[in-house]
C-alpha cells in the first residue's frame, strides 16, 4: 500500500517549491531519452555497439540465447581470445562492459551476471594464458623537445608555429593529443571540447587557458591549465606568444585557440604527420604526455604533483613514466645538492 504524504515528510516541515509545470508522459520519455543519449561519448557508444554486435553474432553462431548467463559470457570471452583473429583479454573486458551497457535495459541482471565468480575466474585465466606486455610508444625526451624548438623556433610558416605551440603545450601540461587536436573522424569531433581563445592569458612567466573537458572530467567542469618553464633548456612562453600573435592577426574573431592556416581545427593526423616529418618515426601523440611525466619524475617532482598536473584520477600515471625505478632513483639522487 503506498505511503501517505504525511508519513514521508513530517507535517511540521515547510518548504516553498518553485512553480514547475506538469509534463505529459511523452515529454518525460523524450527528455529521458536525450539524457541517456548524453551518458556516453559518441566514440564510446560506437565501441559498445560493436561489442554488442559481436555478442549477438556469437550467440547466433552457437545457438545460445541473447540473454547473458555466467556460462555464455565465459564462453564468449574464451571464444574471442582463442578464435581466429583473437583479441587481447584486456580488450574482452572492455567488450563485456559494452555488452552490459547495451543489454541492461532488456536484461536488468546482466551486470550481476558479469561479476559472477565464473566470469571473473575465466578472465583471470585468459589473462594468464594469452596476456602480453603492453606496447608503449617511446616517451619524448627534453633533448628532443629542445631540438624541435631549435629547428622550428625561427620559422615564419604559420603551420610550423602552430605545430610547435601544440607540441610545447602538450609536453609541459601533460596533455593527451585528443585534448589539443580533433579526432580524424568527423562524427567524433565536438566543439564542446575545443580550448577557447578567450580563456587564454599570457605574461612573462606563464601561459594559461581553460581545458573544457578531459578523460577524467566527463561532466565538462573544466580545468585551468597553467604552463610555466620547467626545464632550463626549454622556455615555452616565447613559442606560445609567437603563435598567439600570428593566430590573432589572421583569425581574430574565431573561437578556437588552435587553428591551422586554413582556419580549421588541426586533427590528430595533421599533427602526427608533422611530428614524423621533424622527429623520429617511433614518436606518437602519446609521447608528449609520457615524455612530460617522465621528465618531471627525473627532475624529482613529487608524485602527487605529477598526478595533479596530468589530471589523472588515480595512480595510473605511473604507467606513463618510461624509466626504470632504479634509473629514476639514481638521477634524482644525483640532482640533489651535496652537503
Amino acid at each position: 500500500m503506498p505511503a501517505d504524504d504525511s508519513a514521508l515528510v513530517p507535517p511540521s516541515h515547510k518548504s516553498r517549491q518553485p512553480h514547475r509545470s506538469t509534463w505529459p508522459l511523452d515529454r518525460l520519455r523524450h527528455e529521458h531519452a536525450i539524457a541517456l543519449g548524453f551518458a556516453l561519448e559518441t566514440r564510446t557508444q560506437h565501441v559498445y555497439n560493436s561489442s554488442t554486435i559481436s555478442w549477438l553474432s556469437f550467440c547466433k553462431r552457437h545457438g545460445f540465447s541473447n540473454e547473458p548467463t555466467a556460462d555464455t559470457l565465459s564462453f564468449y570471452a574464451v571464444w574471442m581470445c582463442g578464435a581466429e583473429n583473437p583479441v587481447k583479454p584486456s580488450t574482452v573486458v572492455g567488450y563485456l562492459s559494452g555488452i552490459c551497457s547495451n543489454l541492461e535495459p532488456f536484461y536488468p541482471s546482466v551486470r550481476t551476471i558479469r561479476n559472477d565468480r565464473l566470469v571473473s575466474k575465466t578472465l583471470a585465466g585468459l589473462k594468464r594464458r594469452f596476456g602480453t606486455a603492453p606496447r608503449q610508444k617511446r616517451a619524448m625526451t627534453v633533448q628532443e623537445m629542445t631540438d624541435f624548438v631549435t629547428i622550428l623556433g625561427s620559422s615564419t610558416d604559420y603551420d610550423d608555429q602552430l605545430f610547435l605551440a601544440i607540441l610545447v603545450a602538450g609536453f609541459h601540461a601533460l596533455h593527451r593529443l585528443g585534448e589539443l587536436c580533433w579526432p580524424n573522424e568527423t562524427q567524433y569531433q565536438s566543439y564542446r571540447r575545443l580550448i577557447p581563445r578567450h580563456s587564454t592569458s599570457i605574461d612573462a612567466k606563464a601561459f594559461s587557458y581553460l581545458l573544457p573537458a578531459h578523460k577524467a572530467d566527463p561532466g565538462f567542469q573544466g580545468s585551468h591549465i597553467r604552463i610555466v618553464q620547467q626545464w632550463d633548456a626549454i622556455d615555452p612562453i616565447p613559442t606560445l606568444r609567437t603563435y598567439l600573435s600570428t593566430r590573432d592577426s589572421r583569425f581574430a574573431g574565431f573561437l578556437e585557440l588552435w587553428l591551422t592556416s586554413g582556419g580549421i581545427t588541426p586533427t590528430k593526423s595533421w599533427f602526427i604527420t608533422r611530428l614524423h616529418r621533424y622527429g623520429a618515426a617511433d614518436l606518437s601523440g602519446h609521447s608528449l604526455r609520457s615524455g612530460g611525466a617522465t621528465a618531471l619524475a627525473l627532475s624529482g617532482v613529487p608524485d602527487a604533483y605529477i598526478q595533479k598536473l596530468g589530471r589523472w584520477s588515480s595512480d595510473a600515471w605511473q604507467g606513463y613514466v618510461r624509466a626504470h625505478p632504479t634509473v629514476l632513483l639514481a638521477l634524482i639522487d644525483d640532482s640533489r645538492p651535496r652537503a
